[in-house]
C-alpha cells in the first residue's frame, strides 16, 4: 500500500488505501451477512453481496475498534466507494 501514498511527493494518492482497504470490506461485508437467497431478476444468478452489507460491516466491525467508524462509516463508503467511474461526453 505504501506506493499509494506516494509520501514525500507533491501529489498524492490519498484515496488509494481506503479504495484497496473498502475492496475487502465488500467481500467481508458479504461473509458477514451471509447468503439470504437473493436472486438477480435479469440475470438469474446469486446475489452474494449489496452496498448495504458492506457498510453493515464497517459500522458494526470497524465500529469496534474505532467510534467513529459507527458514525461515518457509511458515509466513508459512499465517498471513495469501490464501483469503478463511468465518464461520459455529454457534449455530443
Amino acid at each position: 500500500m505504501l506506493p499509494c501514498l506516494n509520501l514525500g511527493k507533491k501529489d498524492g494518492g490519498y484515496f488509494g488505501v481506503p479504495r484497496l482497504v473498502l475492496a475487502y470490506v465488500d467481500y467481508l461485508g458479504a461473509l458477514y451477512h451471509g447468503y439470504d437467497g437473493t436472486v438477480d431478476n435479469r440475470t438469474g444468478r446469486r446475489v452474494f453481496t449489496k452496498t448495504a452489507y458492506a457498510k453493515t460491516f464497517l459500522v458494526e466491525i470497524f465500529g469496534q475498534v474505532h467510534k467513529d467508524y459507527k458514525g461515518y462509516g457509511s458515509l466513508l463508503y459512499d465517498i471513495t466507494g469501490t464501483e469503478p467511474f463511468t465518464f461520459a461526453n455529454l457534449l455530443h
